[in-house]
């Protein structure tokens, strides 16, 4: 029985064992002489004083007779000076420029690494690239082998795998598959608009203005009027930049009630096109030439849907109308009363409610019997009369 409580036995069965697992990780097979000298003739690892830990005796063992002398790749077959895609640092500086003593004693760091992994890298891979005001995860935490094979790989950049494969290790590949894929996130190719390690923009943008790299800005954003999400580069607002089962990779179906008030769209009647969804039948969602962001000038706009003999041509046309001011009379959502009408006396407010109370020259009517007299539009006769 050895003074350290374990029998001889028992170390040499634990050394062939650490052995035998570097044998099968390809360091080739060990034979007894690997063992040569490892105890003395009391039984105790060379160099190893009574009381010492098992532990720290296989340590011992694996220094003294195992791996010391012994070039990295003779085990570590693939990462060979001259295998292809090797880490440049293991060409220059050798196994020693990242792990110390390995396996010739005990690890103060995972892999015996010489120092933390972030703090290895630093050395060489430093700068705006990967301390900028955004900063990926993976690289603000240190997790640099979480992308990056630190040895050897056949992929560009020493990367674990191509992108997108690589990016759904974190990114949910769910919201990137959809029906309708931005035509970057469906070729993989996610550093066309992303900064794989840091930068100055949000979501790690190449630029503010990413979305300009492709789409045309002045067909977008260079109209008289242009919708305040294109003017603040929020592209994002209104359109998924990877996926969407939308057409346009829109964000949602109702869309434009997200920022404008739903009740400005309700009423007594609304416009077939609100009604319908149909924002852009009369709207451009970028930019115009005209205000609201308006297809085009009034009344064009109405008529390309109202018939215009309708409501020009004859000998009397109502001021609103003839000045094309339909939306002095009507809402273009949403009407407090029938036909879109602004309110039940749209009427008074042009015309003086008090010459209508029945003591003037006038009967006294109610604002929605002035229709069955007067054409709202035009007529062929004095007052927009509908008759004789």
């Amino acid at each position: 029985m050895l003074a350290c409580g374990f029998p001889r036995v028992f170390l040499l069965a634990a050394a062939c064992l650490v052995l035998s697992a570097a044998a099968h990780a390809g360091a080739g097979s060990f034979s007894s002489e690997d063992l040569a000298g490892a105890f003395d003739d009391s039984g105790l690892a060379q160099g190893k004083a009574p009381g010492q830990s098992v532990k720290d005796g296989l340590n011992a063992i694996l220094a003294a007779s195992t791996f010391k002398d012994r070039p990295c790749a003779g085990c570590h077959q693939g990462f060979a000076p001259g295998t292809k895609g090797l880490h440049p640092i293991i060409e220059m500086d050798g196994c020693g420029s990242c792990h110390e003593a390995a396996h010739t004693r005990p690890q103060k760091r995972y892999k015996w690494l010489s120092a933390d992994i972030q703090d290895l890298c630093v050395p060489c891979h430093s700068g705006a690239a990967f301390d900028d005001k955004v900063r990926h995860a993976p690289s603000r935490m240190g997790m640099c082998t979480s992308c990056h094979d630190p040895h050897v790989s056949s992929k560009k950049k020493l990367l674990k795998n191509e992108p997108p494969l690589l990016c759904f290790d974190c990114h949910r590949a769910e919201g990137f598959l959809r029906k309708n894929r931005h035509s970057p996130a469906a070729d993989g190719s996610c550093m066309d608009c992303h900064l794989p390690h840091s930068g100055p923009n949000r979501k790690l943008l190449t630029d503010p203005k990413v979305c300009f790299n492709c789409h045309d800005e002045s067909g977008i954003a260079g109209g008289k009027v242009v919708h305040a999400p294109v003017r603040a580069s929020a592209c994002g607002s209104c359109h998924d930049p990877h996926s969407s089962d939308r057409g346009k990779l829109l964000v949602a179906d109702k869309l434009c009630v997200r920022c404008h008030k739903p009740e400005a769209f309700t009423g007594a009647s609304v416009h077939y096109p609100v009604r319908s969804g149909s924002c852009d039948s009369c709207h451009q969602p970028h930019r115009s030439e005209f205000s609201k962001l308006l297809s085009q000038e009034l009344p064009g706009l109405c008529f390309g849907c109202h018939d215009e003999s309708e409501f020009r041509g004859k000998k009397v046309v109502h001021y609103p109308v003839a000045s094309g001011d339909c939306t002095s009379c009507h809402s273009p959502h949403a009407g407090k009363a029938g036909k879109l009408l602004l309110s039940e006396k749209v009427c008074f407010e042009c015309h003086d409610e008090a010459g209508f109370d029945g003591t003037g020259k006038h009967v006294k009517a109610e604002p929605r019997w002035c229709v069955g007299c007067h054409d709202p539009h035009q007529s062929d006769r004095g007052h927009l009369l509908r008759g004789k």
